[in-house]
C-alpha cells in the first residue's frame, strides 16, 4: 500500500512538472517548427493554431462540398438510391 502511495506521489509530481512546463510557455511566442513533443503537452499557441487551421480546412471543404453538389446535373428520371444514372455529353 505504501508503494503504490510512493508511485502515485511520484507521478503526481511529474505531471505538476509537465503542466508547470506548459504554462511557462504561454506567454511566449512559441516557435512552432522546434516544438518539443516528447512530454504529450503541447503550448496552448500551437493548439490555437493547429484548430484555426483546422477550422478553415473544414469551412473550405465545405464551399468546394458545396460547389460540386450544385454543379451536378439533377437527374430527370425518379432513381432509387443506388442507382446510377448516365448523362450524355
Amino acid at each position: 500500500m505504501l508503494a503504490q502511495i510512493e508511485k502515485d506521489q511520484t507521478r503526481i509530481a511529474e505531471l505538476e512538472g509537465l503542466f508547470a512546463a506548459g504554462n511557462e510557455s504561454d506567454g511566449e511566442d512559441a516557435d512552432l517548427e522546434n516544438v518539443d513533443t516528447e512530454n504529450g503537452v503541447l503550448p496552448k499557441a500551437l493548439v490555437k493554431a493547429l484548430k484555426d487551421e483546422r477550422k478553415m480546412q473544414a469551412g473550405e471543404v465545405k464551399g468546394i462540398k458545396k460547389r460540386v453538389k450544385e454543379g451536378r446535373p439533377k437527374p430527370t428520371v425518379d432513381c432509387p438510391p443506388g442507382c446510377v444514372v448516365v448523362h450524355p455529353h
